[in-house]
């Protein structure tokens, strides 16, 4: 399964904190279901597509802005040619620019079930993200090569309507301030953990393997993972592999016990009803459907 290394990598925000990139896909394109370890705000400017998030699949129409927290699970596929932004947060930025922002404070969303909000065109944030949508290619520092004093106005100028932005997600309510996590520093491993998952789906990690690959005891991070992500690991390894079988049965010929095993599943009858609890209808039905 191809993911955020393939697709957008220039978007890692490892050195500066914030990145903030502009995009313009063709209808039917779509970005595979990937994970990272810092937050991602995306805003669809124009167009309509499907975002899936942990699991869910979700119609959403232009000027929706979405919250993706870190080791989240998402992708997109349009339905039209989509003109959007991706901001894309380290989860240590607001540590460093916060008296209040405790190191074990995240963000998170406030209702977990809708990782969006669908805005007016009058709303604040709407003209606080056209504004961004401006800046962007400006601020990216492989255009504006030479000029040192302006591509750090330019820079400051981007970063700080970003952090206006995420006071308005704030304040209506899209997502909140929460305190409980107890070790940023395993984001990067468990992210690892995640991306090794996405990438070999037939692959069986168990819980006490993935706790021993990231260093942590059973049930730290049996606690840690359902906090940072918003369910259960095992629950989550059956999202991962029925959404990459998904995508084989868009995109290939495959017979539905070939797609399965290729997920891991020796057993066809099984594999028909994982899927089934987690979409509604059965590996053949949705292929006749897509």
């Amino acid at each position: 399964m191809i993911y955020q290394k393939t697709f957008q990598s220039d978007e890692l925000p490892s050195k500066a904190h914030i990145s903030c990139f502009k995009y313009s896909s063709r209808d039917f394109d779509y970005y595979p279901i990937h994970s990272h370890s810092y937050y991602e705000i995306s805003f669809v400017v124009k167009g309509e597509r499907y975002i899936y998030h942990n699991g869910n699949e979700i119609k959403i129409p232009h000027n929706t802005i979405s919250f993706v927290p870190p080791l989240a699970t998402h992708g997109s596929k349009n339905i039209t040619p989509v003109e959007d932004i991706v901001l894309q947060i380290s989860t240590n930025l607001f540590a460093c620019i916060s008296e209040r922002f405790d190191s074990k404070m995240f963000f998170a969303l406030e209702d977990e079930s809708k990782p969006f909000v669908v805005l007016d065109n009058d709303s604040e944030i709407v003209k606080t993200v056209l504004k961004l949508y401006e800046l962007c290619d400006r601020a990216d520092g492989r255009t504006i090569a030479g000029d040192d004093k302006n591509a750090v106005a330019l820079e400051l100028s981007r970063n700080s309507l970003i952090l206006k932005l995420i006071s308005q997600m704030i304040e209506i309510g899209l997502i909140t301030v929460k305190m409980g996590i107890s070790s940023l520093s395993k984001l990067k491993l468990i992210d690892e953990l995640i991306n090794r998952l996405i990438v070999n789906p037939q692959e069986k990690v168990d819980m006490a393997q993935a706790a021993r690959y990231v260093g942590m005891s059973y049930s730290h991070f049996s606690r840690l993972f359902k906090e940072l992500t918003g369910t259960n690991y095992a629950e989550y390894c059956n999202i991962l592999r029925i959404r990459h079988a998904e995508e084989l049965l868009r995109n290939t010929n495959m017979s539905i016990a070939q797609v399965a095993f290729e997920i891991g599943i020796e057993t066809p009858s099984y594999f028909t009803r994982l899927f089934r609890n987690v979409n509604g209808m059965t590996p053949a039905e949705y292929r006749k459907q897509r």
